[in-house]
C-alpha cells in the first residue's frame, strides 16, 4: 500500500507532510490533490474492470467514494457490472460442456466449475441487493 501512496505522491496524485508524535514515530499524512481528485472523479465513472479480483472489486470502491448522492452512476455501474456476470457465467457454463465432452475427470471439473459458477451467482445476487438497498434508502 505505501508503495501505491508512493507511486501517487510522485504523480502529484498525493501531497504529504509528516506529523511529529510525541513518543512515537513520526507519520506521514496524505491529503489528495486537485489532480488526484480530478483523476478520482475520472475513474470513478468509469465501467468496472471485466476482470474484478476478490478484495480488489472496483465496484465496491467505487460505491464508497460515489456515496447516496450519485444514484443514476451508481445504477448504470451497476448494469454494466451485471452485464460482465452473466458473460462470465455463460462462458463458465460453455466451458464445463466443453470440459465434461473432452473426458476429463468429470467430477474434479464439476466441483471446479461448481465453486467459480456459485462465486458468480454470489457477485450477482451481491448486485440484486444493491440494488434493492439503494432504491429503498435513497
Amino acid at each position: 500500500m505505501y508503495r501505491v501512496l508512493d507511486d501517487l505522491e510522485r504523480c502529484g496524485q498525493l501531497g504529504v507532510a509528516k506529523e511529529v508524535q510525541e513518543h512515537r514515530p513520526n507519520r506521514k499524512v496524505y491529503k489528495i490533490t486537485d489532480a488526484g481528485r480530478q483523476t478520482l472523479d475520472d475513474w470513478l465513472l468509469q465501467p468496472v474492470s471485466e476482470d474484478p479480483q476478490p478484495l480488489r472489486d472496483e465496484l465496491s470502491v467505487k460505491l464508497l467514494f460515489l456515496g447516496k448522492t450519485n444514484i443514476d452512476t451508481i445504477s448504470e455501474l451497476i448494469t454494466r457490472q451485471r452485464g460482465i456476470y452473466l458473460t462470465r457465467l455463460a462462458r463458465l457454463v460453455k466451458r464445463r460442456c466443453q470440459l465434461e465432452k473432452s473426458g476429463h475427470d468429470t467430477q474434479v471439473v464439476g466441483l471446479v466449475m461448481d465453486g467459480a459458477e456459485m462465486r458468480v451467482r454470489a457477485d450477482l445476487g451481491w448486485l440484486e441487493h444493491i440494488e434493492r438497498t439503494v432504491i429503498r434508502s435513497f
